[in-house]
């Protein structure tokens, strides 16, 4: 898969996933000096359960992607089964509850911390596209996103990428091959994946703050857990970013983001009323040919969302913190 993640495996991202192994590893090191057995969501089997894990406390990591109603099912069996009581550690926001006699949710806003990046820089000197929108898995929705830009003749103006990457070692264009087959769509020009109409840096936020727009497709925004909405490395290193954010989450995520303390520009609450992606991708087309927003508050954003996500990267590296953490399960 090296041809599709070129500009994916870069410093910023290191970054991130390096201070979420470096937390993970010491919070499951003192559960375990405490004698509660901690898990990372992906790493469970549940039908192949240790029987010897029984009658007893422990604790999930969910730190990523979203788990599904059949993975909440098995956990109620399990729990039920061999008589656990788990606690879910997680950064998604549920807008149903999940709990039972059994389980527990805990939503760890502090997890954010991961995403600190203290080597951008908020002070702008010119932008030198309208845009950027960088597109790493590949689905129908940023399909029809790419498709519309081209359509509206967007994409020279802004560096975008469709690298049509999918968690299956399939190639780009077989992954764009399905996707077409699916949707039963017929394309009248020739594309070839990995798209991508930039030249690469050696970090992902130096590529979008050259743009005065950042869109950011978030990997969970359509009909997939529709009682899940969460925020990745995508949505926490453009906050940091001094440019306008376009969001693309679901109904409801810009209200946790305030609810959370960060800043967004104010054309994201238009955005967030809209839950269909159609609409919404119909409202970036508008929003970028007439450029309508001025971009007056975005390093003033930029820093103040940074401030926050640095005090949760020093919560999440105190072990003071990691304390109260085991203490509550």
């Amino acid at each position: 898969m090296d041809e599709i993640v070129e500009h994916v495996k870069t410093f910023d991202i290191t970054l991130w996933k390096n201070e979420e192994n470096k937390f993970l590893k010491k919070l499951i090191r003192t559960f375990e000096t405490n004698n509660i057995r901690a898990f990372e969501d992906i790493s469970i089997n549940f039908l192949n359960w240790n029987n010897q894990i029984n009658n007893t406390k422990i604790v999930i990591i969910s730190t990523d992607n979203p788990n599904s109603d059949s993975w909440y099912q098995d956990l109620y069996l399990t729990c039920e089964t061999h008589n656990l009581h788990a606690t879910i550690i997680s950064s998604n926001v549920l807008t149903k509850t999940i709990e039972s006699d059994n389980v527990k949710y805990i939503f760890l806003k502090e997890l954010y911390g991961v995403y600190y990046n203290p080597n951008i820089r908020t002070n702008i000197k010119e932008y030198k596209n309208l845009y950027t929108c960088l597109m790493q898995r590949t689905n129908y929705p940023r399909l029809k996103l790419f498709l519309d830009l081209k359509k509206n003749n967007l994409l020279q103006r802004g560096n975008v990428s469709l690298l049509g990457f999918n968690y299956d070692n399939k190639t780009a264009n077989s992954v764009l091959r399905e996707i077409l087959d699916k949707h039963d769509i017929e394309l009248d020009f020739e594309l070839d994946l990995p798209f991508k109409n930039f030249e690469d840096k050696d970090s992902t936020y130096k590529v979008e703050q050259q743009s005065k727009y950042n869109i950011v497709c978030e990997s969970y925004n359509d009909n997939a857990y529709p009682e899940c909405i969460g925020f990745s490395e995508k949505t926490f290193r453009s906050l940091q970013i001094p440019n306008i954010t376009l969001m693309l989450n679901k109904k409801g995520s810009i209200n946790i983001l305030s609810d959370l303390g960060f800043k967004t520009h104010k054309i994201n609450c238009l955005l967030d009323s809209l839950t269909d992606y159609n609409c919404q991708n119909d409202f970036i087309i508008s929003a970028l040919e007439n450029d309508y927003c001025e971009a007056n508050e975005v390093v003033e954003f930029a820093e103040h969302n940074a401030l926050i996500l640095k005090k949760y990267n020093e919560r999440i590296n105190s072990d003071v913190f990691i304390n109260e953490i085991v203490k509550n399960i």
